[in-house]
């Protein structure tokens, strides 16, 4: 890891099992990996490599892991980025932290697994800054891409206390 006065060098490790990349001097992302993860994963809220780092956000780390079943994601994340879970088709629960802010473009786009999601109070940000309604009963009008090709998702909660989205009989708005 190589840190200058207001720059750091991206620098990729392995802890158990997982790709993460340094994005500050204190904070790594899950990067994407050649490796595809299979089953039940749990991201730590920590990693360790030279030192302790919080994980803060997921960008891309598990596209096209068609065996990946369930994801626990920790209070440490605030941003899932674009395409990092999008075409796990055997994902079938994912847990979103109410620390999420940003859930980006395609981010779960293809995960036919899915039936329902629950969107926290935290989240602010869906697919691009600017709002557009998703009707996962219709094959028209995704949002921004985001649950584009989620035949089987036939809900989408949000918190009661989120006061950027709603959801009306299980469409996001």
């Amino acid at each position: 890891l190589f840190i200058t006065t207001n720059t750091i060098i991206a620098q990729d490790f392995y802890f158990k099992g997982i790709r993460y990349k340094a994005t500050s001097a204190n904070t790594v992302m899950v990067a994407w990996s050649p490796n595809l993860y299979e089953g039940d994963i749990v991201i730590p809220d920590q990693v360790v490599w030279d030192k302790h780092y919080s994980v803060t956000s997921i960008q891309g780390a598990f596209k096209d892991c068609i065996g990946l079943t369930s994801i626990k994601i920790p209070n440490s994340v605030t941003k899932i980025d674009a395409y990092s879970f999008q075409n796990c088709i055997s994902l079938t629960n994912i847990e979103i932290p109410n620390s999420v802010t940003s859930i980006g473009p395609y981010a779960f786009a293809g995960c036919i697994g899915l039936t329902s999601v629950f969107i926290p109070k935290s989240v602010i940000t869906i697919g691009y800054p600017e709002p557009i309604s998703y009707n996962p009963l219709k094959t028209e009008g995704y949002m921004c891409g985001i649950f584009a090709r989620c035949a089987n998702l036939i809900s989408i909660e949000v918190d009661a206390d989120n006061t950027y989205y709603t959801s009306v009989d299980g469409v996001l708005y």
